[in-house]
C-alpha cells in the first residue's frame, strides 16, 4: 500500500489510520503487510507542517506496534533494502516512511508546492524530461 501524507489527516484517514490497519492486519498474516508513506511535506494547499503537522509520525505508528523504517525515497538501494528488511519481519506489519522532495531533479519544480496537481505545458515537459534524463545518466 503506497500513500502520501494527506490521507493520514484527511477524509480518507481510514485508509492509513493505524488503529484500523491494526484491525485489518489482525485478520491476515502480520508479516505480509507493508505500507509506504511518501513523506515530501507537501500537499496542494501548502506544506504539511504548516497545514496540519503530522509529527511525530513514526512514533505514532510505533505506538500501534508497527515496525517502522525511515528511508531516502529517492535512493533505490534504500527502497530495496527496506523491502528486504520488511520481508524478514515476522512479528508485525511494516511502515516505510520514504522522505522525498516534490519535483526532485527538475529545477523549476523541485520543492515548489505550486506544482502540486499542475500539468506542465509542452515546453515545461520537454525541459523536465531533459533534466530528469540528464540526472539519470550521471
Amino acid at each position: 500500500l503506497v500513500r502520501g501524507e494527506l490521507p493520514v489527516r484527511n477524509a480518507d484517514i481510514h485508509i492509513l489510520n493505524p488503529a484500523l490497519l491494526e484491525y485489518f492486519y489482525a485478520l491476515m498474516t502480520t508479516d505480509n503487510l507493508v505500507v509506504f508513506i511518501d513523506n515530501n511535506n507537501g500537499q496542494i494547499d501548502g506544506h504539511v507542517t504548516e497545514v496540519m503537522d503530522l509529527r511525530p509520525l513514526t512514533d505514532k505508528w510505533r505506538a500501534f506496534r508497527w515496525a517502522v523504517q525511515e528511508i531516502d525515497g529517492h535512493d533505490f538501494n534504500q527502497i530495496i533494502g527496506a523491502l528486504e528488511k520488511a520481508r524478514l519481519e515476522t512479528e508485525k506489519p511494516t511502515l516505510i516512511v520514504a522522505k522525498t522532495v516534490k519535483g526532485k531533479g527538475v529545477s523549476f519544480m523541485e520543492n515548489a508546492i505550486g506544482w502540486h496537481g499542475v500539468t506542465p505545458n509542452k515546453e515545461q515537459l520537454q525541459q523536465a524530461l531533459i533534466e530528469i534524463n540528464g540526472g539519470l545518466k550521471s
